[in-house]
């Protein structure tokens, strides 16, 4: 079986009804050039442009059920192509509650039948597509295409830069992931793409906006997953299309056959894996996620932002392990915390606050040496951000996720007895004063202080 995919590498209009037409005309189009399945670019309902007023985003967002996708459903069964349409996706709950819209794609099969709809996992979160919910998981579907049956799954732009997003899809049969596309596609993002196919013997088709959508540029593609012959000298490129910059229809062939005799013989995907051995892939150690925030595993590249509390003298004045004079010292720091979370029982756990896509603060969790239902809490703030709820938000969520996930059921705290603003968070989140004692030097200062420690117990 040989598949022919059109990958649409289009320039958007500004109107909903702009890329009806024009995504229409592109679909017979494919169809013309003997397409068996053809892929728009990301989110082709409003040519990837996000709103950053919730309100009207969701005012903008359509589900499946609309008439601009039904459309593409009657086609696809007109046509006898199956068809990948992306969009703002509306996000309803059973209740009717309205939440951050989805960035979504629906695949039709050649009969007009809903095969596949699925919502970006890996949503930006550090840029403009903070606004948008991401997706609950990964998903695969039984294609009927004109040539055949084909086991297609998806995953959306930035999911291709997480092995894990080809990987969970490959475990689940895909045979071709469908990639719709909205960025610069040069040469490490197209290597990441090349990479994903290699790895799990699959095929990979990326349509991309042409040169002319903002930071897009083309190069739209298709890897087939197959790097070697056995019959054959050398290697293959599994390269079987990379389209130009320009505007255009780019249709490529994918040998489904040759795919699947590969994958019976080689040793790539699944056939070698050793899933016994990779616990921190496995634990359940995710981003907390809460009304304003993302506490996600401190690392690196929150360098200079880390920096620019924990080096702060006023910052810190009333802490005793800071402030950090260099930033050498908050980078030991930073490499400390990161090989402590990839051990399989971390000892402690820093938390990196991040709010809109910038990271402002520090949250911490130290398990106790001699019981692991008992650990401290401590939390940093930049002080452009003070007075606004954030550690307190964060630290409620943090208490909760620990005493689900890491089993921990009682939480200490200590402050300077004159860090006011602590010792009130503490109290704010049920925390009861159980000693006041001295002894305590903070770094910025050799004065002899007191220390206040607090106590909460979740039985």
């Amino acid at each position: 079986m040989k598949l022919r995919i059109a990958l649409l590498q289009l320039l958007p209009g500004t109107m909903l009804q702009e890329q009806l037409e024009q995504g229409v005309r592109a679909c017979r189009e494919a169809k013309s050039q003997g397409a068996d399945i053809a892929l728009f670019p990301e989110m082709w309902s409003t040519g990837y442009r996000i709103c950053q007023d919730l309100s009207k985003l969701q005012s903008e967002a359509i589900s499946v059920d609309d008439a601009f996708v039904q459309t593409f459903r009657e086609l696809a069964s007109e046509l006898e192509m199956a068809i990948g349409i992306t969009f703002l996706g509306k996000n309803v709950d059973e209740n009717g509650s309205v939440g951050k819209p989805f960035n979504s794609v629906a695949l039709f099969d050649r009969h007009g039948e809903l095969a596949l709809h699925y919502d970006k996992v890996h949503a930006c979160d550090f840029s403009e597509e903070k606004i948008l919910q991401g997706g609950e998981g990964f998903k695969v579907a039984d294609l009927d295409t004109k040539q055949g049956v084909v086991r297609v799954g998806s995953m959306i732009c930035f999911d291709r830069e997480f092995p894990e997003s080809a990987r969970v899809l490959m475990q689940m049969g895909a045979e071709l992931i469908l990639a719709p596309n909205a960025c610069p596609m040069e040469i490490n993002r197209l290597s990441a793409l090349r990479t994903r196919a290699y790895e799990n013997m699959l095929a990979v088709a990326t349509c991309n906006y042409p040169a002319g959508q903002p930071d897009c540029n083309g190069h739209s593609t298709l890897f087939d997953g197959i790097a070697w012959i056995q019959s054959e000298p050398g290697v293959r490129d599994m390269c079987k299309l990379e389209a130009p910059e320009a505007p255009g229809i780019y249709v490529a062939e994918l040998d489904i056959d040759m795919l699947r005799a590969y994958r019976t013989n080689e040793v790539m995907g699944d056939a070698y894996r050793r899933p016994d051995t990779y616990n921190i892939l496995t634990e359940d150690r995710r981003i907390i996620e809460t009304a304003r925030l993302f506490l996600m595993p401190m690392r690196l590249r929150f360098l200079a932002s880390t920096h620019e509390y924990a080096g702060d003298k006023e910052t810190t004045k009333l802490m005793v392990f800071l402030p950090n004079d260099t930033l050498e010292d908050t980078r030991k720091f930073i490499v400390d915390a990161e090989a402590e979370w990839a051990k399989a029982s971390p000892s402690y756990y820093e938390y990196a606050i991040v709010l809109d896509g910038k990271h402002i603060g520090g949250i911490c969790l130290y398990v106790d040496e001699t019981d692991s239902t008992v650990a401290e809490l401590g939390w940093i703030l930049n002080k452009h951000y003070w007075r606004q709820g954030i550690c307190f938000e964060a630290a409620k969520a943090l208490i909760s996720y620990a005493r689900e996930h890491f089993g921990i059921k009682h939480f200490v705290a200590q402050c300077d007895a004159e860090n006011v603003a602590s010792f009130h968070l503490m109290e704010k989140l049920g925390m009861t004063r159980t000693n006041i004692d001295g002894g305590r030097y903070n770094k910025s200062s050799e004065e002899e202080r007191t220390e206040y420690t607090y106590r909460l117990s979740l039985e």
